[in-house]
């Protein structure tokens, strides 16, 4: 089972142009990934490093663009775990180019094993 949050982030990581630190930038300036996707054209253009394009990408991006992928990994039992979930491991946390999503199947708990 795949969370809505992780949705929400595989969401963001598939729009054009946002990488590991601004999707994080993004997130902590408006709070947290829902508040995100609520967000007006002109709170995002005010986030510095958004432009016209990003803007676009943004706005353009539909809540259901992931929803190909999110089935792909459903049927390939693979799991999404996103950097606000409890399991995300420590060593990702303190990166700041950590990747926005980790894809994985099995035991969550051995991506936090030494």
């Amino acid at each position: 089972m795949i969370s809505d949050r992780a949705a929400l982030w595989l969401r963001l990581a598939m729009v054009r142009g946002v990488g590991p630190m601004l999707g994080r930038k993004l997130v902590h300036t408006v709070g947290d990934i829902e508040s995100l996707w609520r967000q007006s054209e002109a709170a995002l253009q005010s986030i510095d490093g958004i432009g016209a394009k990003l803007l676009t990408a943004l706005h353009e991006s539909q809540p259901d663009s992931a929803l190909a992928s999110l089935e792909l990994c459903q049927q390939q039992q693979i799991s999404l775990l996103c950097p606000d979930d409890a399991a995300w491991p420590e060593a990702l946390a303190v990166l700041d180019d950590a990747p926005l999503l980790l894809f994985f199947q099995g035991d969550v708990s051995s991506l936090s094993s030494a």
